[in-house]
């Protein structure tokens, strides 16, 4: 009988030994998933910082191009005007000067055509680039695909557009840009000639420089110790910059490419 009482005590602790240990298998699990699900909500609030900063970043590169293109409309309509000017014997630094507005240039080639006996006309808006402008462009277009990579070695890790995040299932992002993950220390280049538009910090892509190309426009941003500034004419391959490294040792580059306001997918344009 103490024998018999014995083996049901042992079977008992043994039956509650095995709940105790599956009750902590069960903690254990509970509190993974809970791990896991913090750390998805915590990568889920990462994308989201993330992409209001790619908004941001998208918005200022859409005000500095719209200026740009305000300035090309400009210069395109005082060759238009000088060019008429100089066709009706005005002289420049004596009838008119690089100060002379275009308003006021407008106003005496309507001047002197009346003077001279001829019709006052208007030959309608100018082109939006000057004629080297309209050049640089076509050449720039004529390149796609053969584009060099804005880095001497690197790999795609972001799509351009809208895509789903490769890690968190579900989430979609869009990105206005393709990024390029490479090596600390790695130098940016530009991957064509044109003049710097712009030099600007950007709320978490460090610098951005922006390219101007006739009326096409490469952006490069997430730089560090950047060497040049807005009004600088740019040679293919010129370095321009210097990738950032984050404290995890990730170094990219976020290189953008745009047609007047309309942005392009950067990727087709590179050598493969």
């Amino acid at each position: 009988l103490i024998q018999q009482k014995a083996e049901k005590l042992a079977i008992q602790q043994a039956e509650q030994g095995e709940k105790l240990a599956l009750q902590a298998d069960a903690n254990e699990q509970q509190t993974t998933v809970k791990e896991l699900h913090s750390k998805e909500s915590e990568i889920k609030n990462d994308i989201q910082k993330k992409q209001r900063e790619v908004k941001q970043l998208e918005q200022q590169i859409k005000r500095i191009i719209a200026e740009e293109m305000r300035k090309a409309k400009e210069r395109a309509e005082r060759n238009k005007l000088e060019k008429g000017a100089k066709e009706l014997g005005l002289i420049t630094g004596k009838d008119f000067s690089s100060r002379t507005s275009n308003k006021a240039l407008k106003a005496l080639i309507e001047k002197t055509r009346k003077e001279k006996g001829m019709d006052v006309r208007d030959d309608g808006p100018a082109y939006a680039m000057t004629p080297e402008a309209r050049a640089l462009a076509n050449n720039f277009a004529s390149n796609k695909g053969v584009l060099p990579w804005p880095v001497e070695r690197g790999l795609i890790t972001g799509k351009f557009g809208k895509h789903e995040h490769p890690v968190v299932k579900g989430v979609i992002v869009d990105n206005p840009h393709i990024e390029i993950s490479s090596y600390d220390g790695t130098i940016v280049r530009a991957v064509f000639e044109g003049e710097v538009s712009s030099v600007v910090p950007i709320p978490g892509a460090n610098i951005m420089v922006l390219i101007r190309h006739g009326n096409y426009f490469t952006v490069y941003s997430n730089l560090i110790n950047v060497k040049v500034k807005s009004g600088d004419i740019i040679s293919l391959k010129e370095p321009i910059g210097q990738a950032f490294t984050d404290e995890d040792g990730k170094t990219m580059v976020q290189f953008g490419l745009w047609k007047d306001a309309d942005i392009q997918d950067p990727q087709p344009w590179l050598a493969k």
